[in-house]
């Protein structure tokens, strides 16, 4: 998306997550990046049964490296 949208996948503990897609103005989060969030900026939603979140770049917290 062009708004700075991250979207994440749902399999790891509450806050942190794994990134699968992020919109075009968003600069430093790259797909695959796991990402430490705030839970009030996380929009969950399912799609085949996989459970994604919606979250605006503002409401990542960080970047853990690993």
């Amino acid at each position: 998306t062009k708004s700075g949208l991250v979207f994440v996948r749902d399999d790891k503990p509450q806050g942190i997550g794994e990134v699968i897609a992020v919109g075009s103005d968003v600069e430093l989060i790259k797909v695959g990046d796991k990402v430490l969030y705030t839970e009030y900026a996380a929009d969950p939603f399912t799609v085949n049964e996989e459970k994604l979140i919606l979250i605006k770049s503002s409401g990542i917290l960080g970047i853990i490296e690993t």
